[in-house]
């Protein structure tokens, strides 16, 4: 992608100004002279969306505070590159849910008033497929609210893309329980503020919420809405490593404003591991907390070859209302996807002995077997 490409579609560009500001200082002994022009970009774009952001708040902020978030919400789980943006994208279909398009969430503060613009500007903006994996990409497939959530607050594990070398302080962000009180805080009322104001928008819908994040913030969420829905896809980790990897390659110099040197990519593969280890510690021992009948889980190998026996599952498992009335546009969908090759990656030795010692837990807990290395 140009330059210029890059910074159109970064999420920053809808970010409080006050926010961009201090992630910038933060970061500032890392910051690229080469990243000028998008810095420049978003900032100019941030401080242009200001304006429209106060109005927005001015006509809509107090309806959004008192909304009601009474359908639970849908949130489904898994570490990233395990299968959880096919299973939304299936979800998806069901017109009777809402969901976080890329306008709503790359610039969540403006987007109820400008809304029908952005609609406009984002097919130009976005690739027709993503980067990483060839999946389909636009203004009205979902995208994941930790766009939006890092539009309000530093704590988002979102801006790892931006500041690749503070890698480890964003990635802490998103373990909720390891925060102090002042930055449980801010996670916890910018969160509620996007999911009310969605909700709020979408007149009532049933909200399904994707950020894989999430799946090691299971406290927060059911703190906020005790009766909500959890669905959790989980996946080989000899898949999900080197895919999350790929990933990491793909996406990060699109976002980065920083130079993405030799030593940040040598660091990639023990960050991803020590959040993947430490995403699924956090997981398996809250999760327990998760009324028995708000929670399933999905392999996401057996849910690839009958996708539509386990949608049907969702919904009669979980309580979800709308099956039949949505049944056609949901296996419509899988249909339509039965073409899609998922990208292949070798995975060295080397990683199989790390994978081993760190996720020896997951593998013995969803009964995966373990390669010789």
């Amino acid at each position: 992608m140009s330059t210029f490409k890059d910074a159109q579609m970064h999420y920053l560009q809808g970010c409080n100004f006050s926010v961009l500001t201090k992630l910038f200082w933060q970061n500032r002994r890392d910051l690229s002279a080469s990243k000028l022009p998008q810095m420049a970009f978003v900032v100019f774009m941030s401080l242009m969306l200001t304006p429209v952001s106060w109005i927005e708040r001015l006509f809509h902020s107090r309806k959004i505070a008192k909304t009601i978030v009474e359908k639970p919400p849908i949130f489904i789980l898994g570490h990233w590159r395990s299968g959880t943006t096919y299973l939304t994208n299936i979800l998806a279909q069901d017109k009777s849910k809402g969901y976080f398009k890329a306008s709503q969430s790359y610039t969540h503060a403006v987007f109820i008033s400008l809304g029908k613009l952005l609609q406009k500007i984002y097919p130009a903006v976005l690739p027709n497929k993503r980067p990483m994996d060839n999946m389909k990409m636009g203004a009205n497939e979902p995208a994941e609210e930790v766009f939006a959530l890092g539009n309000l607050t530093r704590y988002s594990i979102i801006h790892m893309m931006s500041f690749p070398k503070n890698a480890r302080f964003f990635a802490k962000s998103a373990f909720y329980d390891e925060l102090n009180d002042r930055q449980k805080k801010r996670v916890r009322t910018s969160y509620d503020k996007i999911v009310k104001k969605m909700t709020y928008y979408t007149r009532g819908k049933q909200l399904i919420l994707k950020s894989p994040d999430n799946t090691c913030r299971i406290n927060l969420l059911l703190e906020l809405y005790p009766d909500a829905k959890f669905i959790h896809i989980y996946r080989s980790p000899y898949k999900v490593f080197p895919s999350t990897i790929g990933m990491y390659k793909t996406m990060f110099p699109i976002f980065s404003f920083e130079k993405i040197d030799e030593a940040t990519s040598n660091q990639a593969e023990e960050v991803v591991l020590d959040i993947y280890e430490k995403l699924y510690e956090e997981f398996l021992k809250s999760k327990k907390n998760i009324p028995q009948d708000n929670l399933l889980e999905i392999k996401y190998e057996d849910f690839i070859d009958d996708a539509k026996t386990y949608i049907e599952q969702i919904y009669t498992t979980l309580k979800i209302e709308g099956f039949e009335n949505t049944k056609q546009n949901l296996f419509e969908y899988i249909d339509s996807q039965k073409s899609y090759k998922t990208n292949t990656y070798d995975i060295s030795k080397r990683n199989i002995r790390q994978i081993n010692r760190r996720m020896k837990f997951f593998f013995d807990k969803y009964g995966y077997e373990m390669l010789e290395s």
